[in-house]
C-alpha cells in the first residue's frame, strides 16, 4: 500500500510528503501485526491494544478496536503528555505504552494482549520479579531481553500504571500479572517479533504433551485451591481441567 500510494501521487503530479508515506507504512505493518495476532488466536475481541510513535505523536488503537477487524481508521493519536489530538478516543492503558515511550527514545512501538498463556504463566510463582520466563532458550533474551512480572492492579486503572512505571526500568518486556504481556521494540515489526518470541517461549513442550505454562499453571492453580476441592486428588481427568484452564 505504501508504493501503492507513492506511484499514484507521482502519477497525478503531486507533491510526495515523505512524512505522510512514513505514516501511512507504519500504519499498514501495524494493521497487519493486529490481524496476524487476531489470526492466530493469541487475542480476541476488543482486549488488545497497540500504538507506534510518529514524529511527536504517539498513534494508539482506538477504545474498543479490535484487532481481527483492525484497519488504519483504528488509531487515535495522543500527544507524550497524553493530550488527544483528535475526538476518537485512545485505548484506556495508554499510560503503559506512554510510560515506555518516556523510557528509551529507541522504543517506537508497543504491543500489548491478554493471551491466554501469558495469563496462566503470571500465576506460576518466579524467582525473580524482573526475570520471570526462565532461560530454556536463549531466543528470548537475545532478542527482547529480560520479562518483568507486575502486579495485579485492575486494568486501566492508576494503581495499574504506578505499578508499571514502578518496575519499569529493571526490565526489556513486561507481563502484567493476571493480565497479559507488554512488549516494546524500535518498530512495529520488532515489536511483533519479540512478542512472537515471548509467545513460544511458553509453549515449550515437556513430557506428557502438555505445555510447560500448562502443566506449570496446572500446579499452582491445585496449590490456591481456586474452585473449593482438592485437584490434586480428585477424580477429576486432568485432561479436562487443563481444557478448563484454556
Amino acid at each position: 500500500h505504501f508504493h501503492d500510494v507513492l506511484c499514484l501521487s507521482e502519477a497525478k503530479g503531486m507533491d510526495i510528503n515523505m512524512e505522510d508515506l512514513l505514516l501511512i507504512e507504519k500504519l499498514e505493518a501495524a494493521v497487519w501485526a493486529a490481524h496476524s495476532l487476531f489470526e492466530r488466536g493469541k487475542t480476541a475481541g476488543s482486549s488488545a491494544n497497540m500504538s507506534f510513535r510518529h514524529n511527536d505523536l504517539v498513534y494508539i488503537s482506538a477504545s474498543g478496536s479490535c484487532f481481527g477487524t483492525m484497519c488504519r481508521e483504528d488509531f487515535a493519536a495522543v500527544r507524550m503528555d497524553g493530550t488527544p489530538v483528535w475526538d476518537q478516543k485512545p485505548s484506556k492503558e495508554w499510560p503503559l505504552h506512554l510510560a515506555l515511550y518516556g523510557k528509551s527514545a529507541d522504543i517506537g512501538a508497543v504491543i500489548h494482549t491478554h493471551s491466554t498463556y501469558s495469563v496462566l504463566w503470571s500465576f506460576v510463582p518466579s524467582r525473580s520479579v524482573s526475570d520471570c520466563i526462565p532461560d530454556h532458550t536463549p531466543y528470548l533474551k537475545m532478542k527482547l531481553g529480560t520479562v518483568g512480572l507486575i502486579p495485579y492492579e485492575k486494568p486501566g486503572s492508576e494503581a495499574l500504571f504506578s505499578a508499571f512505571r514502578e518496575r519499569i526500568g529493571d526490565s526489556n518486556g513486561y507481563l502484567l500479572k493476571n493480565h497479559g504481556p507488554v512488549v516494546p521494540g524500535k518498530s512495529v515489526m520488532d515489536a511483533f517479533l519479540f512478542f512472537i518470541s515471548l509467545l513460544y517461549k511458553k509453549l515449550l513442550r515437556v513430557p506428557g504433551n502438555k505445555s510447560l505454562a500448562v502443566e506449570s499453571c496446572f500446579l499452582e492453580f491445585s496449590k490456591t485451591n481456586p474452585w473449593g476441592f482438592d485437584l490434586l486428588n480428585s477424580n477429576v481427568d486432568n485432561s479436562s481441567l487443563i481444557s478448563l484452564l484454556l
